[in-house]
């Protein structure tokens, strides 16, 4: 039975790595259910690559027990193929 939904903005960020980025804004949610388990996990984020080009993250997953969580990360940017 759910209990709680959370939800967090995230304001700026730096994703570091073969695809360099600025965060600009973004939001985290997670559904929280009896016995303090979370599940259906959502994280969006938006900003500009280090060449100023805009992109988008979206990662959604589920926790499946107390130690595995399954996630799929999808990126959109501009031009499509720099990310």
């Amino acid at each position: 039975m759910l209990n709680v939904a959370l939800v967090a903005p995230i304001n700026n960020g730096t994703i570091e790595g073969d695809f360099k980025a600025t965060i600009l804004s973004g939001v985290a949610s997670a559904s929280a259910f009896e016995g303090g388990t979370v599940q259906d996990i959502t994280i969006v984020v938006f900003g500009l690559d280090d060449m100023g080009n805009t992109f988008i993250i979206n990662e959604m997953g589920i926790r499946t027990d107390a130690t595995k969580q399954v996630t799929r990360a999808v990126s959109r940017c501009t031009p499509a193929k720099r990310c």
